[in-house]
């Protein structure tokens, strides 16, 4: 656990979307959502390895606090054996997996209806259909959550901003 800086990568299928996702301004770095991506992928169980690596951005803009998310998912997964997340390079191709199957879980039930309909190998955004994408996914991310902060009504803090889906 040096926190060395490190080439993180994503499926070559997911390279473009995350620069569509930036451009679209949901995200404004990429390592937002590949953490996003990870930590869905790891809540639902779904890892994939990347079927071809594509370097996208360094390890060194992840904050503090995503870099602990991250070894605590890695730990979690590993079962508590800290030997085997001393090497930052385990973590992160672990973690790789978890994004991979993460955003093809994303791009399956929280994103299709922002997606171009010929782009489904390599998914696409629909520019003009993206208006509402940032609070959508959000919402998607919140409701996900088991844990919500239950300390806020729904009459202090509006989540009925989901997209219809007519």
């Amino acid at each position: 656990m040096k926190m060395l800086d490190l080439r993180v990568a994503v499926d070559r299928r997911h390279f473009n979307f995350y620069n569509d996702m930036q451009q679209a301004g949901a995200i404004t770095e990429f390592h937002v959502l590949f953490f996003a991506a990870a930590c869905v992928g790891f809540r639902k169980e779904r890892r994939k390895p990347p079927t071809q690596r594509q370097d996208k951005f360094w390890s060194r803009t992840f904050t503090a606090e995503e870099w602990a998310c991250l070894y605590c998912m890695a730990l979690a997964h590993f079962d508590g054996q800290f030997n085997r997340i001393q090497d930052d390079k385990v973590v992160i191709e672990l973690m790789e997996e978890f994004a991979t199957g993460g955003l093809d879980y994303m791009v399956e039930s929280m994103l299709s209806e922002y997606l171009l309909s010929n782009s489904s190998s390599e998914p696409r955004l629909d520019t003009s259909a993206i208006a509402e994408l940032p609070r959508a996914l959000v919402y998607e991310l919140w409701d996900m959550s088991e844990a919500p902060f239950t300390a806020y009504s729904d009459t202090k803090f509006d989540v009925s901003m989901k997209r219809s889906r007519t």
